[in-house]
């Protein structure tokens, strides 16, 4: 609901929702981002907007409306072309780059440790070699492509993201 009103209010101007959430205690916190460039006028603008619109009478809230910082991932495939040409760009690139480094690199360590540990005959003693040798390697690994889910765009990432899988019905 809040989000519907927040894009009806924006809808014909270059101002675009970006994440709406509510949580505990009615507590509402909007991105909001601009083509052209978010500004505290434009906040204030749909804050002052749904303000009026939501009863607060019927139910309590609180409301905050800031635009996305940019040490925040881009969430949209409108604020990557938005970005085009900007500097914001190459850190993100650096920041996808970086993970993928510490993943390849991870991956290569983790498949010698495996050639070596294969060399145990004794399964129960093989498996405790993995448990202590590998696994900190996949526990590794396994955050940085957590990291990348949160810096890619759900639009541009091909498969299905972990919290989806774990909130998928």
């Amino acid at each position: 609901m809040v989000r519907d009103l927040a894009e009806a209010h924006l809808e014909g101007s270059a101002g675009f929702v970006v994440d709406v959430r509510v949580r505990e205690g009615n507590s509402i916190s909007i991105l909001l981002d601009d083509d052209e460039g978010t500004s505290i006028a434009k906040c204030i603008a749909l804050s002052r907007y749904l303000e009026g619109e939501l009863d607060r009478d019927a139910e309590d809230f609180s409301l905050d409306v800031s635009s996305p910082g940019l040490d925040q991932p881009l969430r949209m495939h409108r604020q990557y072309l938005k970005n085009i040409g900007r500097g914001v760009q190459l850190k993100i690139i650096e920041r996808i780059s970086g993970h993928i480094d510490e993943i390849n690199k991870g991956i290569v360590q983790m498949v010698e440790t495996r050639k070596t540990l294969d060399k145990i005959e004794d399964e129960f003693k093989k498996a405790y070699a993995y448990c202590e040798n590998v696994l900190p390697f996949l526990n590794d690994i396994r955050y940085h492509c957590d990291k990348l889910e949160l810096v890619v765009d759900d639009d541009l990432w091909p498969l299905a993201k972990y919290r989806e899988l774990l909130f998928c019905r």
